[in-house]
């Protein structure tokens, strides 16, 4: 279903600062030619490796950004069940816990301008992360997995 009354919350992107201290710590290419570095440098064998530092430091809230978004690329990459994964289980919660840091990144992943079957693979999770941060969105926009 394609849901036309969600509000795009406010744009947020990457910052240089925030690379530059994630490639460095996690020993990551940063090359200037990078033009969707998160994207790129995602990888679905280190999701939990990525996702653990974002929980176990104190970060800034762009390096969190940032980091995160790499996270969900290595989850959309992956083969994990959503609905079985216990690190899909935590990463959610960790958005409902964070969202005002990531309501961007919720937003973007939730594809809500596509149908489900023709979004990310990880849309439908985003879209459940919505709807718990966003119940005046009516209808809801996913098919509750829960």
């Amino acid at each position: 279903m394609i849901v036309n009354n969600v509000i795009e919350p406010e744009f947020r992107f990457w910052t240089i600062e925030s690379i530059e201290k994630i490639a460095n710590d996690f020993d990551l290419p940063n090359e200037s030619s990078m033009q969707d570095w998160a994207f790129e440098i995602a990888d679905p064998n280190r999701l939990s490796e990525f996702f653990e530092a974002l929980k176990s430091y104190k970060l800034e809230p762009d390096v969190q950004f940032t980091l995160m978004d790499i996270v969900l690329q290595s989850l959309e990459e992956s083969d994990i069940d959503f609905l079985e994964d216990q690190i899909a289980f935590a990463i959610k919660k960790y958005l409902t816990k964070n969202y005002s840091i990531h309501a961007y990144q919720i937003w973007y992943w939730s594809a809500f301008d596509n149908e489900l079957e023709d979004a990310f693979r990880i849309s439908s999770l985003m879209r459940a992360v919505w709807d718990n941060m966003n119940p005046q969105t009516l209808p809801k926009t996913h098919p509750s997995p829960e």
